[in-house]
């Protein structure tokens, strides 16, 4: 049995799909594809690549319902082909696999009991901001055949697995993915039918705070901050009824939901500066966010309070930037130039000339 099949999932992917699998082509003997109604020459393009170099291909086509039922059809088109199987998008691309196929190697000396991997994954020009180069961690290295692993939630979809068994060591094995943002396909286009979808899901699925906080971050993308506001109020209450000493664990889905519930206020024109700060402090257990201040600074700014957005920009400048990946939205050089910048719209050039001083930039 081959080490690793690679499962991508497609549609009119013409322009990424090349890359993905070149990628990858040297490391494997199985691509599983599934297809939701390619019109662009993509299915002959992968059978093209996959006869060129003499690859064994399984290939279905299937029509979209949606992320996970689909990804999940594809999860069981790889069983019994391989003993592990990477999970890609069509725009993604592999680095340093020689380092993955070690790692697995190795565990399968070991007999290891992992099955899933906690994965590196380099994302550029995050939220399509040029230079905005971030890390994120996803499991996308799975062990094949085994039944307790799928996906859920119709949009962003995501691996549901034991969580005992999960290899966190593999993200730092030299291996990583990596995907340019702004290659992507717009999603604009989508965002009433993940809005429709998503609210349909989390009436089903109440206790689900990954889908709401999807769901809030859509709302906020159309603009919809009266039930972005609703919404936020559900992410942050279901976290502090679920973790009993939130104040004391980080969670995620409590600090996202925190920020759009003052987002949904501030934009209302409500009193937001509360959420903002609980915000803050709920990071302290792992370090000082200070993009939340900055964040507070420009909706300050916006509403032409200088003396309290002059207060935040000067807290957010005393905190030395840390990159916690997995958190924050801007990596440290965007952070910096946005952060400079109001500073000096503020306080004037000298001011960030102290701080650059200050962390000898």
């Amino acid at each position: 049995m081959d080490l690793i099949c690679v499962c991508i999932m497609v549609k009119n992917e013409i322009g990424t799909i090349e890359k993905t699998m070149n990628s990858v082509i040297d490391y494997t003997n199985q691509f599983v594809i599934l297809d939701t109604g390619s019109e662009d020459g993509t299915i002959q393009c992968i059978k093209d690549i996959c006869k060129k170099n003499n690859k064994n291909l399984k290939i279905d086509t299937v029509a979209f319902i949606d992320f996970s039922h689909n990804r999940n059809i594809s999860l069981k088109m790889c069983y019994g082909l391989s003993k592990y199987i990477i999970l890609l998008d069509a725009n993604d691309q592999c680095m340093r696999m020689e380092k993955l196929i070690k790692y697995l190697k190795e565990k399968e000396k070991d007999k290891s009991e992992k099955n899933t991997f906690l994965t590196k994954y380099v994302l550029e020009n995050d939220n399509n901001i040029v230079g905005n180069t971030k890390t994120f961690h996803k499991c996308k290295v799975i062990k094949n055949d085994v039944k307790e692993i799928y996906f859920k939630c119709p949009v962003h979809e995501y691996l549901i697995f034991p969580k005992d068994k999960q290899d966190r060591n593999f993200s730092s094995c030299g291996f990583y993915i990596y995907q340019n943002k702004l290659k992507d396909k717009p999603s604009n286009q989508r965002n009433e039918w993940d809005k429709k979808v998503l609210k349909k899901y989390i009436i089903k699925n109440k206790d689900d705070d990954c889908a709401l906080h999807h769901f809030c971050q859509t709302l906020q993308i159309l603009g919809l901050y009266d039930e972005l506001e609703i919404y936020g109020k559900r992410l942050v209450n279901l976290m502090k009824k679920r973790i009993k000493d939130i104040d004391k664990v980080f969670s995620v889905s409590y600090f996202t939901g925190l920020l759009y519930l003052g987002r949904a206020r501030f934009y209302k024109g409500k009193d937001f500066e509360e959420c903002f700060l609980k915000a803050y402090n709920h990071c302290l257990s792992m370090f000082e966010n200070a993009e939340v201040y900055y964040e507070m600074a420009q909706m300050f700014y916006k509403r032409e309070d200088t003396e309290k957005s002059k207060k935040y920009i000067k807290l957010c400048c005393d905190i030395e930037y840390k990159g916690y990946p997995d958190v924050l939205t801007f990596n440290e050089n965007i952070y910096n130039y946005f952060r400079w910048n109001l500073l000096d719209h503020l306080f004037g050039l000298d001011e960030v000339q102290k701080y650059l001083i200050k962390y000898k930039k």
